[in-house]
């Protein structure tokens, strides 16, 4: 009698060791898959939706967004190709769904050129212009070369990292000569900056320029502030 309990306990543990195989294969079944969830991290932009993100695995990488065999190395590396995404996790859920992480890379700069535009990020890394959407970014323009992106890039930094410094200045230009000229968004001064060394020290004293002087002599008042020269702010007149 012990020994045929014993065996019936054994096929037990058997058996139900093959349902539990058997149920595991069909819950991750890659060919009945699906893209589930989607989550994207933004900062205010609209370069990558869930919408545009399930156009881009469609059309240029074959996923279709309903049922396809998912291997999730492929799809990893399918966003990585894509210039608008930083970084992204993917995995299966039990559910026979696939679930994507992405963050978006963030425009600090837009390039405007005569033969082309694109944008400089935060982490000075270019991404190409987007017809899908416009960033209301910190504009450059002018004779720029690509050997200044790295310097415009700490420019547009240290612009956005001061709260008035990035509602008054809209536009950065590079004239002929590399020397930089600040557009304010008010006004009708330009800002000579010179080029791009001691940009503390002369943002130090554009904000001594509109804090001590502005309040007196009033917006109108001056057609150029000049900050290339050391320890001086040099004004011209309307």
């Amino acid at each position: 009698m012990a020994v045929i309990i014993k065996i019936f306990k054994w096929v037990f543990i058997i058996c139900l060791f093959i349902t539990l195989i058997s149920f595991t294969s069909v819950s991750f079944n890659k060919d009945e898959f699906s893209i589930s969830k989607i989550h994207i991290d933004s900062i205010s932009q609209n370069f990558i939706t869930e919408d545009i993100l399930r156009k881009y695995l469609k059309d240029d990488f074959s996923f279709n967004s309903d049922s396809t065999s998912f291997d999730l190395q492929i799809i990893e590396l399918a966003l990585n190709d894509n210039p608008y995404i930083k970084n992204n996790q993917v995995f299966y859920e039990l559910s026979n769904g696939v679930s994507l992480n992405i963050k978006t890379r963030n425009p600090l700069l837009r390039i405007l050129t005569n033969d082309t535009t694109y944008y400089i990020t935060d982490d000075c890394s270019l991404m190409p212009f987007s017809s899908d959407f416009t960033s209301r970014s910190l504009v450059a323009s002018g004779n720029i070369r690509f050997t200044q992106q790295s310097s415009l890039c700490e420019l547009s930094k240290y612009i956005n990292s001061n709260e008035f410094l990035k509602s008054l200045i809209g536009q950065i230009y590079i004239d002929y000569n590399s020397e930089i000229i600040l557009i304010p968004r008010i006004g009708n001064n330009e800002i000579l900056f010179g080029n791009f060394n001691n940009i503390d020290i002369k943002f130090n004293k554009l904000l001594m320029f509109y804090t001590k002087i502005i309040p007196k002599k009033g917006w109108q008042f001056y057609s150029k502030i000049n900050l290339a020269f050391e320890d001086q702010i040099i004004c011209s007149k309307n």
